[in-house]
């Protein structure tokens, strides 16, 4: 496994430690792993990274083995239950599962991903949702440990063509996920946060269709579900395919802002401003075009949020961003880093702008021309000689 991902990393490939090689698989799980009836067990075991086997938590290899939308297996229940029992201890000696206190997960990582795309290739949407259903009416604590077990697994199956079509279709137009009352609940907004590393694209127009219509007022009742969907738009906004629509969305989310701490919605929105280390792939136009919109806005709200972004912007000095955004699945993406050239466009646009505010509206003059003075310092420690100052 090391040197599977040894190379894959030397060769550029796009996710890391993706295991293709057939006979290397059959070699790793033995002669028992290629029976057919063990085979179904371990697929089935892999779309969960940890589950629980014995004592209490017992309960949750049971619902595995029992439920036929996860294993197609048929006959007795008890003798089914009986079999993973007896798989999994076998294969806890070979250590391709190993254990997390009283939980267990199949190991190495290569492995339990391309177990989990076997068990993906015959799957259909409505098969998923029904495992994702029945997950929902678990009591606790298999209710979160399992939904958290598969949330954290399907992140990891970007690379899977059948896993981005079947995310596609079951946050699609008309599907459970494409409402509202969904995502804002803990076991929804959470598969939905797994569901964006699959397939960012589907997730972001899904999140356009249910928020870009929504009011402030409607947008501050997202409470029980809101820290997952801001990480979701946090991952959205990283990625310059769907850099676009949801920092719209974002932007609207920081206007109905009901948190407190520094990364919630207004915090993420601000900080991708920065001209360095900003948490996007998006170039510096891309971004100055959100400002635009949000001036655009005859709402008052967008409008003084636009200052303070671009009071963002004007920003140089220590750069610095919490961590987590640019990992997505097996892809981990690059902060964009602009030439000289576009950061003096980039200013010259905020200041323009900032000039423009100061001069012509008197309801937001004050807080214009002290983003200007604030940032004073900044543009002289940049030394950009330039730079279009509009006095």
């Amino acid at each position: 496994m090391a040197v599977l991902i040894g190379e894959s990393i030397k060769n550029g490939e796009k996710f890391i430690g993706k295991l293709d090689d057939k006979e290397l698989l059959d070699k790793l799980l033995g002669e028992k792993g290629q029976n057919k009836r063990f085979r179904t067990i371990l697929k089935s075991c892999s779309i969960f990274n940890y589950f629980g086997i014995e004592d209490e938590l017992k309960s949750q290899l049971e619902f595995i083995a029992t439920d036929k939308n996860i294993t197609s297996l048929t006959g007795d229940n008890q003798v089914i239950i009986n079999d993973f029992h007896d798989t999994c201890t076998h294969f806890l000696k070979r250590e391709i599962f190993e254990r997390k206190g009283r939980l267990i997960g199949l190991r190495p990582f290569p492995l339990a991903m391309s177990l989990a795309q076997e068990w993906l290739e015959p799957c259909t949407p409505d098969r998923l949702l029904d495992v994702i259903t029945n997950i929902a009416k678990l009591e606790e604590p298999d209710r979160k440990n399992l939904s958290e077990a598969i949330a954290e697994q399907m992140k990891y199956l970007g690379y899977s063509d059948k896993a981005v079509l079947i995310i596609d279709k079951i946050v699609g137009p008309q599907s459970p996920f494409d409402n509202a009352e969904v995502l804002n609940s803990e076991l929804g907004s959470r598969l939905f946060r797994s569901f964006v590393e699959v397939n960012p694209v589907a997730v972001s127009k899904n999140l356009t269709r249910i928020y870009s219509t929504k009011s402030k007022e409607e947008l501050l009742q997202v409470s029980e579900g809101r820290r997952n969907l801001v990480w979701v738009l946090e991952k959205l906004c990283f990625d310059k395919r769907t850099f676009n629509e949801s920092a719209k969305i974002l932007y609207s989310f920081a206007i109905a802002e009901n948190e407190t701490w520094s990364n919630n919605a207004t915090g993420q929105f601000l900080h991708l401003f920065k001209v360095l280390l900003a948490g996007t792939e998006a170039n510096l136009q891309e971004r100055w075009k959100i400002i635009e919109w949000g001036l655009s806005n005859e709402n008052k709200d967008y409008y003084g949020l636009a200052i303070k972004a671009m009071k963002s912007g004007l920003n140089y000095g220590s750069f610095t961003r919490m961590g987590g955004s640019e990992n997505q699945g097996s892809k981990k993406l690059i902060d964009y880093e602009p030439s000289w050239d576009e950061v003096s466009e980039y200013w010259t646009n905020i200041l323009t702008s900032l000039t423009f505010i100061v001069k012509s509206d008197k309801n937001h003059s004050k807080s214009a021309s002290d983003s200007i003075a604030n940032s004073i310092s900044s543009l002289c420690n940049a030394r950009l000689g330039d730079i279009i100052i509009p006095f």
